[in-house]
Formats: C-alpha cells, sequence, structure tokens
C-alpha cells in the first residue's frame, strides 16, 4: 500500500506499507471501507499490536520521492523504516517512509502512558 501524508495541503510524506497477503486477505476490502490501517488490523483481529522497531535515517529524495514531496532532489529527508507486530510477535506491517524533513517533526515517548510528562 503506498500512500501521501498531506497538511494543509502540501505533502509531508510518502509511505510504503507492506502486510502478509497470508494475515490480511481483505485488506483491500476493509481498507475501502474504512481507510484507516487500525481499522484494517482490527478487522483481520489484531486490535492489539505494538511497534517492535523503529529505525530514522536522512537521506536525499531520489526523483518519485522529490517529485511527490514537492521538493528539491538536494533536499533532505528523513526515512523511517519501521515494524509493527501482533502481542506474540507476529509481524504485521513493515513501513518505509519517507518525510520532508523541513515539514515534519518525530517526537518518541520512552515512559509509561500513565507516567507524569514534562510540558
Amino acid at each position: 500500500m503506498v500512500a501521501v501524508s498531506e497538511v494543509d495541503g502540501r505533502p509531508v510524506g510518502l509511505a510504503d506499507h507492506y502486510f502478509p497477503t497470508k494475515l490480511f486477505g481483505e485488506f483491500e476490502v476493509a481498507y475501502a471501507r474504512e481507510p484507516s490501517v487500525t481499522k484494517v488490523m482490527e478487522h483481520h483481529g489484531f486490535g492489539d499490536y505494538e511497534r517492535a522497531r523503529t529505525k530514522v535515517t536522512a537521506g536525499i529524495p531520489d526523483a518519485v520521492d522529490s517529485n511527490v514531496l514537492q521538493i528539491p532532489r538536494t533536499r533532505p529527508i528523513l526515512i523511517v523504516d519501521s515494524v509493527n507486530v501482533a502481542l506474540d510477535g507476529t509481524i504485521l506491517q513493515a513501513s518505509h517512509v519517507r518525510y520532508a524533513a523541513d515539514r515534519f517533526q518525530l517526537v518518541f515517548e520512552t515512559v509509561e502512558a500513565d507516567a507524569k510528562r514534562f510540558p
């Protein structure tokens, strides 16, 4: 699945998402009904899942990324490769996302959900 994310009508990200066909046999039907990856996972019985890995690097866009993100080929991009797994460790999704670095911010929180946060 390929997706372009936009903010205020400007593209900020271009994503390639991969899902195992044997686990997501009705992916296209479920996504057409409700275009949400989370809803598709729920539809296939994976309501609970977690991020197993996220790797962030910087790079230079190729011609396609440059065109879709509407940036020069000399402007750096953020590249995020990630894997989501079921609670038993089964790989559910792998993603390769390219972000226009000057239009996007990544925030990683590493505290428990109910812990106090800094403002």
